[in-house]
């Protein structure tokens, strides 16, 4: 009589898709971290296409869609108050928004994961002092074509993507605001 393993298929395949999930995981995180710019440098790979359409609530109220960023180059920025590296960023980001803001560049943060109210009480603690807009974790990131956070576009003034970083950037080295202001054709 032939002993049966009746589970050792099912077992087989759980394990492969196990084993399968966890190397997608890791090549994914490779390539964020292989993505991540040295001082000074803007880093990560140049943009292709445009901007998808949207439509975002603003933590003032008011809705953004494609036409809100329409006439001048945008700084786009994904974050979440649950990453780290996303929350570090941040007082560079204010502070490179003084010169942007100056250079006829804008700036806004698409965060992930809160309402307006969750990132308005977040800004107590850590101000934004940027456009920052209510993302939708489903369609934003999946129509962005956002694989990691913080992820960031440089938009030119008809809504093309020039540039993507993936990961932090000391986005207030006077270099790398050089670098986004020539890509835009700003400075």
């Amino acid at each position: 009589m032939k002993r049966q393993l009746p589970f050792f298929p099912m077992t087989c395949n759980l394990v492969f898709i196990r084993i399968s999930q966890l190397a997608i995981g890791v090549v994914l995180y490779a390539l964020s971290v292989s993505t991540h710019a040295q001082d000074g440098q803007l880093g990560g790979t140049e943009g292709d296409g445009v901007i998808p359409k949207f439509e975002l609530q603003h933590v003032d109220g008011s809705t953004w869609d494609n036409s809100s960023l329409k006439g001048k180059p945008w700084v786009i920025n994904f974050w979440a108050t649950w990453c780290p590296p996303c929350i570090e960023e941040l007082p560079a980001f204010n502070n490179a928004w003084k010169t942007l803001e100056k250079e006829g560049v804008g700036l806004v943060g698409i965060n992930i994961g809160e309402d307006a109210e969750g990132i308005k009480a977040f800004n107590e603690e850590v101000p934004i002092d940027f456009h920052s807009l209510v993302g939708d974790p489903v369609n934003s990131l999946k129509n962005w074509s956002v694989r990691s956070m913080p992820t960031t576009f440089i938009v030119d003034a008809d809504g093309k993507i020039l540039y993507v970083a993936h990961g932090p950037r000391e986005w207030d080295d006077p270099e790398l605001i050089a670098q986004i202001l020539e890509l835009t054709g700003s400075s």
